[in-house]
């Protein structure tokens, strides 16, 4: 069986000299690699007989016996009855011919699928030399499609037009007559100030010597299959077992890097594209598609976005690993455009690193936010907004009985209402008197589509155009918003007031070292972001659960009915007694986590996840989203349960993660409770519900990050009968 080294390797290592030589050109390249999968492929079909006929023939020429193929096959040097019988045209023909050919072939799919292939053969045709003779424009204008970021249907439109008349004018010039290769094309191209006149080739150029210079990448490519040749007089001194399973050992280590030094890395999707790696396999919406990956690849799996490495992690036992054993290691964040432009460089508290700066920040949130006597504090804002939201509502439905409603405006304009109030002290019919309260709404949307259009891109190599001075003039118009308020507040009475603004301010006046304007606007950034969206889809999300599911409801109401006495509305005091409201809250959250991918960590270091290597630089999402579906953790995953979260002592640490865990989790998810429950709360206790028909409210999530409902929430609404005198007297 050496022959089968000499005989099967002999192709490929045929393949990788002709590939190495210098002049070789890309379409030649790829002609040889098809040829040689298909000679491998038709030599696993056919060629077993005339392989063991030219063995059997070599081993009578030096009287070496031959196995009888129908005999059973007997291992050297292990016991027989612990070796599953096999004969030995099993082994011989399936464990070792058709073994080694799969993975020659296997090699060669990985090393250079399809896409790579055509990727390379497109490439080529913008190659200058012999007065561009290589061109070739439905090639390269495939090329272009390679790059979505860069290239829209009517820039493709653009550069077939440029393409026509720039093929004619660089033949015609005398000096591209010289130019070799791309680099000298490139080069060439800016000095004769033809860059500007073709932008969109001159662009798809950039984009191609981003990736390896072609004769460069052939060598690298491939030239792991080349296998030393031993001596053929070697054969005739080694047994045939012997060097059998060395051939294994050596193909193990060397094909399936199973060698004890090697660094276990997180499997990843094949199909990885040179420059935007895997950005192509990427769906909306983005966490299922994650978790389609990852019920192929495992709970742990690496991903190429553009240049940044990310690792995915979905099962409990990884995010225990992430933010706990590598929490300070993964505590930094990734440095997202949008953090640059609307997050004050990366200085907010949810998009600084972890460090000096972070701390000083989040101390300040803590304090003048987060605490227990400012959340009392702001306690009669929320209830007031929520009683404003149940007076708007029972205004729209008293006259005429059941009345149809959406929901989706009503419930976002009592999250961005509490949230601007315990800013800026506003609140009721101060947030109404504010000039740029609905302007400030429009900006925070616009964040969030921004923020949602640059992730996944992560590209920091492409031009981002009109996407970065979207987000430069947004940044202006939210600062004079935001420093307009500051100012404002330092007017009155010295900086002392009933808010956030005021409170800081008057830490500002005792430290303004480490407490500049900069460091205000960008919590009043963090607050208002954080908390407007991802409480107000989370009740829509209970709600619709709820309607989809009435004798929750019911059960959720008679609750509210016998806690709640008659003639007054649910306060926050009362929450802590509604055990079985707190479980829908929960039970919602884990089926549609308000960020389904938490927030971006990024590695300051190395560390390990499950055993696999973790670069530093590395971008870690965990997918909450799956984690809260995996059959292995939650029972019956997909159905709406509320009772699982009633009487139950059991800790949810590292499996009910929609706050995000670790030191850096959402400080504000006590305050997010009282929103979302006391507003849930109201709905319930002083509105029937209904479905709007028969069919089941649609549960599709939209894009975003957020997870918004893909359709919004509308609903039949009537005032309970039990609870008219409260909405009398609102």
């Amino acid at each position: 069986m050496a022959h089968l080294m000499l005989y099967i390797f002999g192709y490929t290592n045929q393949l990788s000299n002709a590939l190495q030589k210098k002049d070789q050109d890309i379409i030649n390249a790829m002609t040889l690699v098809s040829l040689t999968k298909e000679k491998l492929q038709s030599l696993r079909n056919d060629g077993w007989e005339n392989f063991l006929d030219r063995v059997i023939s070599f081993c009578k020429n030096h009287e070496i016996e031959v196995p009888d193929m129908n005999d059973y096959y007997v291992p050297p040097g292990r016991p027989r009855r612990l070796f599953q019988k096999v004969k030995n045209i099993h082994r011989f023909r399936v464990e070792m011919f058709l073994s080694v050919i799969d993975l020659q072939i296997q090699e060669l799919n990985n090393r250079l699928d399809e896409v790579n292939m055509e990727l390379l053969i497109c490439m080529a045709c913008l190659n200058p030399a012999n007065s561009f003779a290589a061109f070739d424009q439905k090639k390269i204008l495939r090329l272009a499609e390679f790059y979505p970021h860069d290239f829209t249907k009517v820039d493709l439109l653009e550069l077939e037009f440029q393409l026509e008349m720039y093929i004619y004018d660089v033949r015609n010039d005398a000096r591209f007559q010289q130019v070799k290769d791309l680099g000298g094309l490139s080069c060439m191209l800016v000095e004769t100030s033809k860059d500007k006149t073709f932008p969109y080739v001159y662009l798809l150029l950039k984009l191609v010597l981003i990736l390896p210079v072609a004769t460069t990448s052939v060598e690298r490519v491939f030239s792991g299959l080349s296998v030393g040749m031993e001596d053929e007089n070697w054969l005739y001194k080694v047994a045939v077992s012997t060097f059998v399973f060395m051939v294994i050992y050596f193909m193990n280590s060397w094909v399936l890097g199973n060698n004890r030094n090697k660094i276990v890395v997180p499997p990843s999707p094949p199909r990885s594209i040179p420059v935007i790696g895997h950005l192509h396999l990427l769906k909306k919406p983005l966490h299922r598609t994650l978790q389609s990956l990852s019920a192929q690849h495992g709970p742990v799996f690496g991903l190429k976005l553009g240049k940044q490495y990310t690792v995915v992690v979905s099962s409990a036992a990884a995010v225990e690993e992430c933010f706990g054993r590598n929490d300070v290691i993964l505590a930094d964040r990734p440095q997202f455009r949008v953090g640059k432009h609307l997050h004050y460089g990366w200085t907010t508290m949810g998009a600084s690193n972890y460090g000096d700066h972070w701390r000083n920040v989040r101390r300040i949130s803590n304090q003048e936010v987060f605490a227990v006597s400012r959340q009392h504090m702001f306690q009669s804002l929320r209830q007031e907004e929520v009683k404003s939201m149940i007076k708007s509502l029972f205004r729209s439905t008293r006259s005429q009985g059941v009345q149809k409603v959406e929901m989706k405006s009503r419930v976002n304009e009592l999250a961005f209402n509490v949230i601007v109030g315990i800013v800026t002290g506003k609140y009721g019919e101060g947030v109404e008197d504010w000039a740029d309260a609905k302007e400030f709404q429009v900006m925070i949307r616009e964040i969030f589509e921004l923020s949602a259009a640059s992730n996944p891109g992560f590209l920091r190599m492409i031009d981002y155009g009109d996407y970065e001075k979207k987000m430069v003039r947004l940044k202006k118009r939210i600062d004079e918003v935001l420093q307009g308020l500051i100012d404002e507040n330092k007017t009155k009475n010295g900086g002392v007031g009933n808010s956030m603004i005021s409170n800081i301010l008057a830490l500002q006046q005792r430290d303004s070292t480490s407490i500049s304007d900069k460091t205000i606007k960008g919590l009043i950034m963090t607050l208002i972001t954080a908390g407007t969206d991802t409480n107000a889809v989370t009740i829509e999300w209970a709600l619709s659960l709820l309607l989809n599911n009435p004798e929750k409801l019911k059960k959720a109401q008679s609750e509210l009915d016998a806690v709640i006495s008659p003639g007054r509305l649910v306060d926050e005091a009362d929450l802590h007694k509604l055990t079985y409201l707190q479980a829908i809250i929960n039970e919602t959250l884990r089926m549609y986590p308000a960020a389904p991918l938490l927030v971006p960590h990024y590695s300051s270091g190395e560390c390990t996840i499950q055993g696999f290597h973790v670069p530093s630089g590395t971008m870690v999402l965990a997918n909450a989203w799956a984690l809260h579906r995996d059959p292995e953790v939650w029972d019956d995953p997909l159905s709406f349960k509320p009772e699982r979260f009633e009487n139950v002592e059991e800790s949810y640490s590292y499996k009910l993660v929609p706050f995000g865990t670790g030191r850096r989790s959402c400080p504000g998810a006590s305050m997010a409770n009282k929103v979302v429950g006391l507003g849930l709360a109201s709905l319930i206790q002083c509105f029937d519900w209904e479905r709007v028909g028969e069919e089941e409210v649609d549960m599709r999530e939209g894009n975003g990050l957020t997870m918004p409902k893909l359709i919004p929430l509308e609903a039949m609404c009537q005032p309970r009968s039990s609870a008219m005198d409260v909405l009398s007297g609102l």
